[in-house]
């Protein structure tokens, strides 16, 4: 019976081990890019979009950002936050957002700014 029991203990361990490499390598594999480099082929797919912000319009619990990449290429990134809004996001910083790029729009989970960054 005792063995039984390593077996099954030797199993999960080794399937959650698995599990964990298998979701780092996922994460790793979404692309880094800029408004410009938003095209069809990343339809539906995880992105990371690096721009300047240059509009902010907020909604009850959610903001809608305008990010472009310094040239003529914008996207409109939405933002759902369940608490208050981030302090140091405003126009002309730098963000990064992290989400699902469907239809022409970033459907961000997760937005950061980037520290000390002349506009």
């Amino acid at each position: 019976m005792r063995r039984r029991v390593r077996y099954i203990v030797a199993a999960t361990v080794s399937v959650a081990a698995m599990t964990s490499v298998l979701v780092g390598t996922l994460q790793a594999s979404v692309p880094f890019v800029t408004p410009g480099q938003l095209g069809a082929d990343l339809d539906g797919r995880r992105v990371q979009v690096e721009g300047i912000v240059e509009t902010i319009t907020s909604e009850q619990d959610h903001l809608s950002l305008e990010v472009t990449d310094g040239g003529s290429a914008t996207v409109v990134v939405t933002y759902a936050y369940t608490e208050t809004r981030p302090l140091t996001l405003e126009t002309g910083r730098v963000v990064v957002a992290k989400g699902q790029y469907l239809d022409g729009i970033v459907q961000a989970s997760q937005v950061s700014v980037r520290a000390h960054e002349e506009p």
